[in-house]
């Protein structure tokens, strides 16, 4: 090769390097060129997650080849539409912005059926309520249909129904009677539920297995508020008066007064919560099932009023409302309470999350929910879908909102409007995703905690269960 093409190969090749190598650090430290903004900028990252898996993955409106779970890892500066397909499910949609040297993420979509299959559990019998046990897999429920009264219990891995109470020859004894106020213990094995004479008396009943317990023959018939230990599945709570008792099923011993002067309380697994009345004012304080005598002050309750319901989150996390209105008591940095913060109005009915950091909450026409972090630092990832510490809105509904559950997953609410019952994500960028299942008519319905499916009762009372999404072992 000539000396002159020598030096021209070489004087070239610098030439490159000069260029390309500063090009090469460049896309090697994450920058890449965009074409329609005429300008070099560091990428970013979007990673999904869904359930089911193996959704396709639409960016833009162009498949690509990964389905989810999926990971793109240089995508420029900017707004993306991204969709989630799955024969058989709704679509799943929604624009997600990607920043640079950010990563942005869909980590708890989930796709439903767009029709369910049904299961009629139960042919003949009618039914007015009904509770069930994820950790037993059984569903208890009331009937006051003629001939087929009483609390029954149908379980899902027999696909049998027992008649729990009463026994089938006294059967003419409740012919008159109206089954009411259906509760079960922590693990399912204790049932307690109420019976009324025509005569408006009314009795209740614990069936437990093997043994069925009268609590009015222990303590006549002027108590209420009557709930299991979320501690101990063998105790139970009542107001007698303005007294709290503690009454243990095995053991059946002489009910005791174990509190003065309460007006309401709730219970978690750690914790009795208690609206106390004294010196002329109404507290709320808690103590511990096994140390009654010490009970530790948290806040004054507003306006000096009885508290109406109340409910407990996690060991620290507190909600009641008086007069529908809704207060949440929250501790600050140090760990002491300090005063309820009124959060809602017209308060229909409110939820805890199985976790007891979420509280949800609705009336005739909105559902919301409150997350309760002590510290952001406490958690392993920025949220981006909703804000912690704060009222979030889930959705608004023309017509009426019939009853509203957590999802397991608990970031999913399963709510019914007119009987029919939808689901809807938290997550509030862009679109909210959902879904209607027209061919489910909940008037009553509960979910398992280990599953996707929804146990109901339909409007004619009929009990049915449906599958209407995969978890594929999330839970």
């Amino acid at each position: 090769m000539k000396k002159i093409y020598r030096r021209l190969l070489f004087s070239i090749s610098i030439l490159v390097f000069v260029v390309v190598a500063p090009l090469l650090v460049l896309y090697a430290m994450g920058f890449r060129y965009s074409v329609l903004k005429r300008e070099a900028s560091r990428v970013g990252m979007l990673i999904i997650e869904s359930q089911p898996r193996s959704a396709l993955v639409y960016i833009d409106d162009q498949l690509k080849d990964d389905k989810t779970p999926y990971k793109k890892s240089s995508l420029l500066p900017d707004d993306y539409r991204v969709r989630l397909e799955k024969e058989g499910f709704f679509p799943w949609r929604k624009t997600l912005a990607i920043e640079s040297r950010k990563v942005n993420w869909a980590s708890n979509v989930r796709l439903f059926y767009e029709m369910p299959q049904l299961d009629k559990l139960v042919a003949k019998n009618k039914f007015d309520d009904l509770k069930y046990s994820s950790k037993r897999k059984k569903i208890f429920l009331t009937s006051n249909d003629k001939n087929r009264k009483g609390i029954w219990e149908y379980d899902l891995d027999s696909n049998k129904t027992n008649r729990l109470f009463p026994a089938k020859e006294d059967l003419w004894k409740y012919e008159n009677a109206e089954f009411d106020d259906l509760n079960i213990s922590e693990n399912g094995k204790n049932v307690l539920f109420s019976w009324r004479t025509a005569s408006g008396i009314k009795n209740y009943v614990v069936v437990k297995p093997e043994k069925q317990i009268n609590l009015n023959n222990h303590f006549g018939y002027q108590f209420n508020n009557i709930q299991w230990s979320k501690s101990d599945d063998s105790k139970l709570h009542w107001l007698y008066g303005n007294n709290l008792y503690n009454f243990d099923v095995n053991t059946e011993e002489t009910p005791s007064v174990v509190s003065p002067n309460v007006y309401n309380y709730t219970t978690n697994p750690d914790y009795v919560f208690l609206d106390k009345f004294e010196d002329n004012k109404h507290v709320l304080k808690r103590t511990k099932e096994n140390d009654w005598g010490n009970e530790e002050w948290l806040v004054e309750i507003p306006d000096n009023q009885a508290i109406n319901t109340m409910k407990a989150g996690d060991n620290n996390k507190i909600a009641f409302s008086i007069n529908d209105i809704l207060y949440l008591v929250k501790r600050n940095e140090d760990g002491n309470y300090y005063s309820a913060q009124k959060i809602f109005e017209g308060t229909k009915d409110f939820k805890w999350s199985q976790a007891g950091d979420k509280l949800l909450y609705y009336n005739d026409s909105e559902i919301w929910f409150y997350e309760l972090v002590s510290k952001e630092s406490d958690l392993p990832i920025i949220h981006p879908e909703y804000e912690i510490n704060n009222a979030n809105l889930i959705t608004r509904s023309s017509v009426n909102l019939d009853e509203a559950l957590w999802h397991p997953d608990e970031e999913h609410v399963l709510y019914s409007t007119n009987g029919i019952l939808n689901a809807i994500e938290l997550d509030e960028r862009s679109t909210k995703n959902g879904a209607i299942f027209n061919n489910i008519e909940a008037i009553n319905f509960e979910v398992d905690e280990n599953e996707e499916e929804v146990m109901f009762l339909n409007k004619n009372k009929v009990l049915f269960k449906a599958r209407i999404s995969e978890e594929e072992g999330l839970f």
